[in-house]
């Protein structure tokens, strides 16, 4: 009787680990299409599309991207994936 419901907490412990997982990995997935502000709203709003736009320099106070090095210039293209007119 024993093994039994030593067999049954294994079984719930692997459904719940499998649930957590699922869990997690579809608001990975979820994460980017819910968010407003990401990184392809920023480059888009520096300029028309499949131009080169130099990124403005970074400062303490004012920083387009997260993370960015202040030593390092940086351009951007912004490409659609829908021809525009």
């Amino acid at each position: 009787m024993r093994a039994l419901s030593l067999a049954w907490a294994v079984y719930y412990a692997a459904i719940i680990a499998v649930v957590a997982a699922l869990t997690h990995f579809v608001t990975l997935l979820l994460v980017p299409i819910m968010a407003e502000h990401d990184a392809f709203a920023r480059v888009e709003a520096l300029g028309a599309p499949f131009r080169t736009v130099a990124l403005p320099p970074v400062s303490p106070a004012a920083r387009l991207f997260p993370y960015a090095d202040p030593a390092v210039a940086a351009s951007i293209c912004h490409a659609t994936a829908a021809p525009t007119q």
